[in-house]
């Protein structure tokens, strides 16, 4: 026997679908803290249809909401995308430190931190991440055991950055 709906109410209304414009107060969501909401939407609207659709900010947010929810491999997904999408663009650029600091600290992958640390540096030494590239660049470098990839990382960071956050390692690895 069927339940009658409550008086009132349609049995066939359903919430309201989301959509797309929803994502463009992601970047607000995120700031304020709501990583977990911003994911389960975009997981309500399609993770694909997100990657495909978004604009940069929000797509930009989306990866930043799945990092810190710790969903590394749908944030990787959204960087990856951001770098396809937006290439030549900060957000862009960024994504390149940030997917090797995925695969750093979640996938413990320092050649691959590497290869996104380079890049990263190859394409802009002066970005929002520049220091902390090549500060993980010459840790990842030293905690491989290859003393002068280390070295020479720890040299340019003191050039570049002499008073940074990895100066005091630096000059302990070259000796100073």
């Amino acid at each position: 026997m069927a339940l009658a709906a409550p008086a009132g109410l349609d049995s066939t209304a359903r919430a309201p679908a989301l959509s797309l414009a929803a994502a463009s107060a992601w970047p607000a969501r995120v700031a304020a803290g709501e990583f977990h909401a911003v994911v389960t939407e975009a997981d309500a609207l399609g993770i694909a249809r997100c990657v495909a659709e978004l604009g940069v900010e929000p797509l930009a947010a989306l990866a930043d909401a799945a990092r810190y929810a710790r969903r590394e491999e749908l944030a990787r997904r959204v960087l990856l995308a951001q770098r396809r999408r937006f290439g030549g663009t900060a957000a862009a650029h960024d994504a390149a430190f940030l997917i090797g600091r995925i695969a750093e600290d979640a996938a413990h992958d320092r050649r691959e931190a590497l290869v996104w640390y380079d890049r990263y540096l190859a394409e802009g030494s002066r970005g929002t991440y520049a220091s902390e590239a090549l500060g993980r660049t010459m840790l990842a470098h030293d905690a491989l055991d290859d003393p002068a990839a280390a070295a020479s990382a720890a040299e340019r960071y003191l050039t570049d950055f002499p008073d940074g956050v990895y100066a005091a390692r630096a000059r302990r690895l070259l000796g100073r």
